[in-house]
């Protein structure tokens, strides 16, 4: 109920005078499961007015990018997404094309983790990041950034290669000389 009060201490404006016997009530309902509401405004006796607005609530969109660190797409890594208590929620195996998760519910953690990482690369660190109230990602920890349009990337590292020469002991040698070849003992040197 809607009724005209005045602030302590204000007066009525020159040529008019404070009315003190309407009231108004407002009554909203929601018109089913469509996105309106409806707002209804009477006095008791009439409706004064009707408003009905239309709301649009759209699913959740999570957008996840598998990249290395020339921004070129990366295959065949296993990734996951885990809820607070650790349930998988989807799992898939990346493709060279961003990978849509929709649904997530807003304000919960979720973890992104991988589970294997392609030959060559590094598994990035766990990812936790939620979905705020507008839809918005929001990284709270892990190696991962959120693009303009709100895409996830995730950026392998390419592994280290670590060679030691050592004797049987697990002395270092110096002074070896290495070679690397491609596929055997005859392939190219690389």
């Amino acid at each position: 109920t809607v009724t005209e009060t005045m602030a302590s201490g204000a007066d009525v404006p020159a040529g008019f005078v404070f009315d003190k016997t309407k009231s108004f009530t407002v009554k909203v309902t929601n018109e089913g499961n469509n996105g309106k509401l409806k707002a209804v405004v009477t006095d008791g006796n009439a409706i004064y007015t009707t408003y009905t607005s239309n709301f649009e609530n759209r699913i959740s969109r999570v957008v996840i990018d598998k990249q290395d660190f020339d921004k070129e797409k990366v295959i065949n890594a296993d990734i996951k997404i885990n809820d607070n208590s650790e349930k998988r929620i989807t799992e898939w195996v990346s493709d060279g094309t961003a990978h849509t998760v929709d649904g997530l519910e807003i304000g919960k953690p979720y973890t992104l983790v991988e589970v294997s990482a392609p030959d060559g690369y590094k598994k990035i660190t766990n990812v936790v990041f939620h979905i705020n109230d507008s839809g918005k990602v929001i990284i709270e920890s892990g190696d991962a950034s959120v693009n303009a349009d709100g895409t996830i990337v995730l950026v392998d590292k390419t592994a280290d290669l670590v060679i030691r020469k050592t004797d049987l002991a697990g002395t270092k040698l110096g002074n070896a000389k290495l070679e690397i070849r491609e596929g055997s003992e005859t392939g190219t040197t690389v």
